[in-house]
């Protein structure tokens, strides 16, 4: 077949559709994640996604591939694709690698002098949110939306910092770190923590005082760190744990419990 034949330019455009439907897959189930819709241990079916959307099941498996390199998924031998399952040490891991990258993100803020009204005014503004739906209010979306601001006011601190590079592996991590918020969806709130925790942030940060703002931090993920292990001791299939703090096996179309369980954030 000649190279400028009548096939040749339908090849290439459908390479370029094909690209572009998994990443808009990848953009649906990240999102999906994000907000609670996925959650961990939660299999996901493949055929009902391509269904679902219309497409064949390349993008989809395509885009789940894509996810499992961001740590959002993994493949379970014999059980296919689910929603990633954090052990405790995966917790406090990630906990220690976001003190690092939190603590040198407000160092630069404040060297750069990119701490603004605005900025400190939008971190208010997701911290107001945390702090009116802190407790048992509402519907089960109307409790989701405290972790999609305290997922955001970490990202706006960060996001400021002027270093593109350390932006990009944050985002990445708080993606991750935002699968095992939601797991305190279904053992209770926080109470005011979160909510108290991020005030002393922002104030350390308008006061332009970086002690304060490294303090702040490390206390807000110190006593997150505190209340997960102690949720893990008490009840660790509420955060898809076994007794020893591994991953449980997953149990197909898990959901976070909606009538019951309280919010909380972290």
């Amino acid at each position: 077949m000649r190279k400028d034949g009548p096939f040749a330019m339908p090849r290439k455009k459908n390479r370029i559709q094909t690209s572009t439907l998994t990443h808009q897959v990848v953009d649906l189930l990240k999102e999906r994640i994000l907000n609670g819709e996925l959650t961990s241990g939660q299999r996901i079916w493949a055929a009902d996604l391509a269904k679902e959307f219309g497409v064949s099941l390349i993008p989809v498996k395509d885009a789940l591939l894509i996810l499992q390199g961001e740590g959002l998924i993994i493949n379970v031998p014999r059980r296919g694709s689910i929603v990633r399952q954090f052990s405790l040490r995966d917790v406090i891991e990630m906990v220690q690698v976001r003190q690092i990258l939190e603590l040198e993100a407000a160092a630069l803020a404040l060297q750069n002098n990119a701490v603004d009204e605005r900025l400190l005014e939008g971190l208010r503004e997701h911290n107001e949110v945390i702090g009116k739906v802190r407790n048992d209010q509402g519907g089960w979306a109307e409790r989701l939306v405290p972790y999609r601001n305290d997922r955001l006011f970490h990202e706006l601190m960060v996001s400021v910092c002027g270093n593109n590079l350390l932006v990009e592996w944050y985002k990445r991590l708080n993606s991750q770190a935002q699968v095992i918020r939601l797991t305190f969806y279904n053992i209770g709130p926080r109470g005011d923590k979160t909510y108290n925790e991020h005030n002393a942030i922002v104030q350390g940060l308008a006061d332009g005082r970086l002690g304060d703002v490294k303090l702040a931090i490390k206390n807000h993920l110190k006593s997150l760190v505190e209340d997960y292990r102690k949720a893990a001791k008490a009840n660790p299939a509420s955060l898809g744990l076994d007794e020893g703090g591994e991953p449980a096996l997953p149990h197909g179309r898990r959901q976070l419990k909606s009538k019951k369980s309280n919010a909380a954030t972290d």
